[in-house]
């Protein structure tokens, strides 16, 4: 059946253990091929997969690794109805086309079963079906095999046969109060029941359902201990009894094992999800191969190792590769040598590697993004430090070197008032370059973490008065307060450290408010912290501001340091040495007008040795 050829096909080939198989396998492939498709070779993973014969295993994983090799993609499905399972993941997976093969044998010895084409024609009927006929091949039946132990054995025997025996003596004690035969073949049933839900082989079940016929008909009708039966109805009797039997039994069985299956089934999905969530949560490469050679080891049971990059396959074990863009990251070796992997196993194996190539990938994203974004930060502070020094430091070496010449040139026309007001300009500016590079220095070895803090308790009241004094000159004009709630307040710092600070926040006040502005400096404990708060009543910093005033290169009013003689690098260097020390620093309006900025500190101990 076909609509017609479309590009993108999306073929659906069917895999099991029948020796015909390959042919539909390589049937389909060619079909992929010429409509320019994809391929998806899906193995639904039926309750009795576990018991089929070895042989027949391994020529389901040479099918599919056949399927492998010509391009299709593997996938695993777990169900007892194999028509519906197809049906069901042809729809979710918007497949278009099915290759399904059928040999010259009907549906059912009587021909009332329809066969598995027919079942997936009536289930989608709106899918093209391609029919691969394979007349010259022999019927196939795949033969179930189940390893039992010693142990297993005597186990099911003890159990089928206390049952039986239960069964009978209450067959007797029923028969003695009066109670019908319908009674007694319940209890038949009942232990039936039993046995199908507790022993691990279908043979016993069945064995009951005949024993239990014959014991009913020699104990329990009429001549006793005779397999004779008066009455004529009893022969209908034992057929319904034992079909009745026989269908429970089966029944029975079939939930099992299929309670089995899904058990089986959802510890696997368990398995996948919580490795979803460690594989997001993961941070590194080697953490994710971490968490894949453990979730794999738990997944299958067996020893997994996981090897970044390539290499040759390990003997005993079966390899696969992690691909990520494109190319192979690593390998999963699993070792395989005292058995094979299963289909089921290696589906959900591949699809739990896929997850941690995904992640890889995203890990690998994520990381190239950091650069990119790392590279545009740098590239444009640098920028702004060109455009900086280009405007900024041509302004103070221009006044130093014009004033310098003025001195050289003038000679004796100049006072003595004025040649001391030239030395001023030039002593200042000298100052300003000075304090620049600085903090250029200062703050680029604390972005590269090469700074080391020369940890030590000191007086607070002493990092800021060696800050004022510092300062000198420049605050003169300037009304500045100094008040500490506790004088003897200890703070956890390096000392020439946090008197930068102070000297930043007492000079960045100084810079932006005019002369006769009051500065006032405070320090108190709070908790295990010590506050500092510089604060003025000058013009003050707009609200929207606050946030970007510790940024480097910003210096207020929405402008770069293009304007006005300051890099902005004075309270970024603030944040970063406060930062370093685990405290916090902070902008905000201060009352009834102005600006306050506030840092904190540890808070130190005095210890005393007697």
């Amino acid at each position: 059946m076909g609509n017609g050829h479309r590009e993108g096909e999306r073929i659906l080939v069917c895999l099991s253990p029948s020796p015909s198989n390959p042919k539909v396998i390589q049937a389909a492939a060619k079909l992929a091929s010429a409509f320019s498709g994809t391929m998806t070779a899906l193995f639904v993973e039926t309750p009795s997969y576990s018991r089929l014969a070895e042989e027949d295993k391994d020529r389901l994983r040479s099918h599919m690794s056949l399927a492998q090799s010509l391009g299709a993609k593997i996938e695993t499905v777990s169900g007892d109805d194999v028509p519906f399972q197809i049906a069901e993941y042809a729809r979710l997976a918007d497949v278009t086309k099915i290759v399904l093969g059928q040999s010259s044998t009907g549906g059912g010895p009587l021909g009332f079963r329809k066969s598995l084409v027919d079942r997936v024609i009536a289930l989608a009927p709106e899918l093209d079906l391609y029919i691969i006929p394979d007349r010259d091949a022999r019927p196939y039946s795949p033969r179930l095999h189940q390893e039992l132990d010693r142990r297993e054995i005597a186990r099911d025997a003890v159990v089928s046969l206390g049952c039986l025996a239960a069964a009978t003596l209450v067959g007797f004690l029923f028969q003695n109060l009066g109670f019908t035969d319908a009674n007694i073949i319940m209890m038949y049933l009942l232990g039936l029941l039993v046995v199908s839900a507790v022993t691990s082989h279908r043979v016993y079940s069945l064995v009951f359902s005949v024993v239990s016929v014959l014991l009913f008909d020699l104990l329990f009708t009429r001549p006793r201990f005779s397999f004779l039966a008066y009455d004529t109805g009893y022969p209908v009797t034992f057929i319904v009894m034992f079909a009745v039997a026989f269908f429970i039994s089966s029944l029975a069985i079939r939930l099992k094992e299929n309670e089995r299956q899904s058990a089986k089934t959802a510890r696997r999905m368990s398995i996948v999800l919580e490795t979803d969530k460690m594989l997001s949560a993961a941070s590194g490469r080697e953490e994710i191969l971490s968490v894949l050679q453990g979730q794999l080891s738990r997944l299958s049971g067996r020893e997994v190792r996981v090897m970044s990059g390539g290499g040759a396959a390990e003997p005993g074990c079966t390899c696969f590769s992690i691909p990520v863009d494109g190319a192979e990251y690593g390998r999963v070796a699993v070792k395989t040598a005292d058995s094979a992997l299963d289909a089921a196993e290696k589906g959900m194996l591949v699809s739990v590697i896929g997850e941690c190539a995904l992640a890889l990938e995203n890990h690998e994203n994520r990381r190239k993004k950091e650069e990119s974004l790392l590279l545009a930060e740098n590239e444009r502070l640098r920028a702004n430090l060109l455009r900086s020094v280009s405007h900024d430091l041509r302004t103070p070496l221009t006044s130093i070197l014009g004033n310098a010449d003025n001195l050289l040139s003038g000679d004796g026309s100049f006072d003595r008032a004025a040649r001391r007001e030239l030395y001023r300009a030039i002593y200042d500016d000298s100052l300003w370059l000075i304090g620049l590079v600085e903090n250029l220095i200062s703050l680029s070895r604390m972005e590269g973490g090469q700074v080391t803090l020369n940890i030590s308790s000191e007086l607070i009241a002493d990092i800021i008065s060696e800050a004022v004094s510092r300062l000198g000159r420049r605050l003169e004009g300037y009304s500045v307060t100094v008040h500490h709630e506790d004088d003897l307040a200890l703070v956890q710092a390096d000392a020439r450290l946090c008197v930068q600070v102070a000297v930043n926040l007492l000079d960045n006040a100084v810079k932006y408010t005019p002369a006769g502005t009051e500065i006032r400096i405070e320090s108190f404990p709070r908790g295990g912290e010590v506050h500092v708060r510089i604060s003025d009543n000058g013009d003050g910093v707009p609200e929207a501001e606050l946030d970007k005033i510790f940024d480097m290169f910003y210096t207020g009013s929405g402008t770069l340091a293009d304007s006005r003689r300051s890099l902005g690098l004075g309270l970024s260097l603030c944040r970063a040495i406060v930062k370093a020390h685990g405290g916090r620093i902070w902008a905000e309006k201060n009352s009834p007008r102005g600006t306050a900025f506030e840092f904190t500190l540890p808070r130190g101990e005095v210890t005393m040795d007697e």
